[in-house]
């Protein structure tokens, strides 16, 4: 018992002391700073797709090209196109009327969403110093068999309207061009962001909403698909058509503003 009131004194004492010590001695207040520091260059990684909503915007996601055929990946570089929807405008009968064609939903490898068709664009640069989207469709609808019968599809066009420029991003959007008519063999602005604007990654999507309607499937069978109103191909009732598959080209160009001075 004694060397337990020992130990037990001592532990009391010790606290005691430095009690004691504590309010005996006072310091002044000293301050010493330090920092931290982060620092970026531009990105040159490429950007996967996200979907462009409505629903579930910015969600990570695979868009396929009609048939289920895997794009290609986005560009490199601190200024990318990410990804750009191809147009699949259905089978269709051949009329002697004039006819608007509406372009099927964007569709997603391993999953039942479908969306507007749209275009991803992600300026990493770090200088928000500004970008045009223009295309450049290559040639008028054709058939690849150039000694058809009708190998062209004359006066076609095709129109891009009500477009929508969407991010997760804070900051100013880029300006979308409410409708646009592409002339075959013609370049034709889609989007520009001025200097301060369209900084980090931006998707314009054509439309908001897709309707349900009739179409032929490979089999000549009517079915049901989903299709986008903002998307049109125009073909005119007089042009004479083959019972066969026109296509075209788009190329999409993304190019800086140019610096002044």
């Amino acid at each position: 018992m004694k060397k337990e009131l020992v130990y037990s004194t001592s532990l009391i004492l010790a606290a005691t002391v430095c009690a004691i010590t504590s309010e005996s001695i006072t310091a002044d207040s000293v301050n010493y700073s330090s920092f931290g520091q982060v620092g970026f260059v531009a990105g040159n990684e490429i950007t996967p797709p996200v979907s462009p909503g409505p629903e579930e915007p910015g969600k990570p996601v695979s868009p396929v090209w009609p048939g289920g055929v895997t794009p290609p990946p986005g560009t490199p570089g601190p200024l990318s196109i990410d990804y750009a929807s191809s147009f699949d405008f259905g089978i269709n009968n051949i009329s002697t009327q004039d006819k608007i064609y509406y372009a099927k939903s964007q569709k997603y490898a391993d999953s039942t969403l479908e969306t507007p068709n749209y275009i991803q664009i992600t300026d990493n640069r770090g200088t928000t110093a500004g970008w045009t989207l223009k295309v450049r469709e290559v040639a008028q609808f054709h058939q690849e068999n150039a000694a058809a019968k009708h190998p062209v599809l004359e006066g076609a066009m095709l129109s891009l309207v009500h477009p929508k420029a969407v991010s997760l991003n804070e900051g100013t959007p880029p300006t979308a061009q409410e409708v646009l008519d592409l002339v075959p063999e013609k370049e034709t602005v889609v989007a520009t962001a001025v200097k301060g604007a369209g900084a980090g990654t931006w998707i314009i999507r054509w439309g908001n909403e897709l309707v349900t309607q009739d179409t032929l499937n490979q089999a000549e069978q009517s079915v049901k698909e989903n299709f986008s109103k903002d998307v049109q191909l125009f073909v005119p009732g007089k042009t004479v058509k083959d019972a066969a598959s026109y296509t075209t080209q788009l190329n999409w160009i993304l190019s800086e503003l140019p610096q002044n001075g």
